[in-house]
Order: C-alpha cells, then sequence, then structure tokens
C-alpha cells in the first residue's frame, strides 16, 4: 500500500518555510516508525484551504481514487 505525506501551509508570512519543514520532518518520522515506506509527498504552500485552489489536494484525492494512495499522513 503506497502512503502519501499531505503538507500545507496556508501563509508563510515571513518565508521561511518553517511549518512545512516541521510537518515533513514529523511525518516522515511517523513513516520510519511505521515503516511505510518512500511515501509520495503533496504540499500546497500559501494556499488557503477556503479560499484558493488546492492543486496537490485535488492530486492527492485523485490519487487517492485512483487506487495509487492507499494510506494519507497528515
Amino acid at each position: 500500500m503506497k502512503t502519501a505525506l499531505y503538507l500545507r501551509q496556508s501563509l508563510d508570512r515571513d518565508m521561511t518555510k518553517v511549518s512545512i519543514d516541521y510537518q515533513r520532518e514529523h511525518l516522515n518520522k511517523l513513516c520510519a516508525d511505521k515503516r511505510w515506506d518512500d511515501p509520495i509527498e503533496y504540499l500546497d504552500r500559501n494556499v488557503s484551504a477556503t479560499t484558493g485552489t488546492r492543486k496537490a489536494y485535488n492530486d492527492l484525492c485523485r490519487d487517492i481514487e485512483g487506487g495509487v494512495i492507499g494510506r494519507v499522513a497528515v
């Protein structure tokens, strides 16, 4: 079963990308602990969940429906 990481930060005011890096670090640790090898990353940066188009999220949903992804870590 293929695992996906979904990373999103709605606004990076100071452009430090810290939130995304934090999410990535902890989700990769989770995957390693669970022995979920080679997760596929889907990233939406500076995209509001309520007002923006989340391309990576839409891609993730398509891949879940298509059977490419069987598990999502968020």
